[in-house]
């Protein structure tokens, strides 16, 4: 969502803008965006380098992540912030307790905090507190709309499954106050880093508790798998991945950056972070 308070360049907001309208026919086409005066200015790149770091604020030097690119749509996030008001039934709550992802397939991809800090990795356990910004990723495809209904219910306090009034329409653009004051879910232009999954992590591992365990033992929040279709510069991805999800060697796992208040993002992982997962001695001395 631009930012009002700081400066964004015009260039970069009139495509945020057309990008998140609410309005279907008025919003922007891939076509559109990709011929747009922003992408006009930026060095093109040809398909080898279509992750290439691009140079954001915290990225530099990096070698294992990198800042994803990618000529495929990304996915619809949601996000929404929790209040006494309008969440009661929420606060103190553990996000087990909710089983937005048993019930609804619904993945909390993070939270930030009332204190400005965020949960990189929230879990079971993780509270919902009163002024927590919640980012939600939502199946994508057919299963979408009853998603965002069912989310819709429980963020309102109602029993999920029962059907929504919205038929899962949320606004795009609206004013933050607006958004706090309602608590309504709004779509969240989000950007994600990527890493390669090294020939050590062997041939069809799973990520979840079975295999990898990659939340547990290295402590990523893996919100997308980039395979190669097998089609020449083509790629599959799989969004918000559950634990039976299979990951090979060369498949890019994607995590999600901290979204700023001007458009911009940070990273949420460092190289040091996959030192365990990319350095084969520390992989194998990390197995249980």
């Amino acid at each position: 969502m631009p930012s009002g308070k700081y400066a964004m360049d015009p260039k970069v907001q009139q495509a945020m803008m057309g990008l998140l309208m609410f309005n279907k026919k008025d919003r922007w086409t891939m076509d559109t965006f990709t011929n747009c005066d922003w992408l006009k200015t930026v060095p093109t790149q040809n398909s080898k380098d279509c992750h290439m770091l691009t140079g954001s604020t915290g990225d530099a030097g990096r070698v294992s992540l990198q800042l994803y690119q990618s000529s495929q749509p990304m996915p619809t996030v949601l996000a929404t912030t929790t209040t006494s008001r309008n969440h009661p039934h929420l606060i103190g709550v553990p996000l087990g307790d909710l089983c937005f992802e048993k019930e609804l397939g619904v993945t909390v991809l993070l939270i930030k905090q009332a204190k400005g800090t965020f949960e990189k990795l929230p879990g079971a356990k993780t509270k919902i507190m009163s002024g927590d910004w919640m980012y939600f990723g939502v199946p994508q495809g057919e299963g979408f709309s009853d998603a965002v209904d069912g989310l819709e219910a429980k963020l309102r306090g109602g029993v999920s499954g029962q059907a929504s009034t919205s038929s899962g329409r949320f606004r795009s653009l609206t004013s933050k106050k607006e958004v706090i004051e309602s608590g309504i879910l709004v779509e969240f232009a989000v950007e994600f880093d990527c890493f390669k999954f090294p020939e050590h992590v062997g041939t069809q591992a799973e990520i979840g508790p079975n295999g990898l365990d990659m939340r547990k033992r290295f402590g990523i929040n893996l919100v997308g798998i980039d395979r190669p279709s097998g089609n020449q510069g083509e790629h599959a991805i799989e969004w918000f991945p559950s634990g039976t999800s299979i990951v090979e060697p060369g498949n890019l796992g994607l995590v999600m950056r901290e979204p700023c208040v001007d458009g911009s993002s940070r990273p949420t992982l460092t190289d040091k972070d996959l030192s365990p997962l990319m350095q084969k001695e520390l992989f194998a001395g990390g197995r249980c």
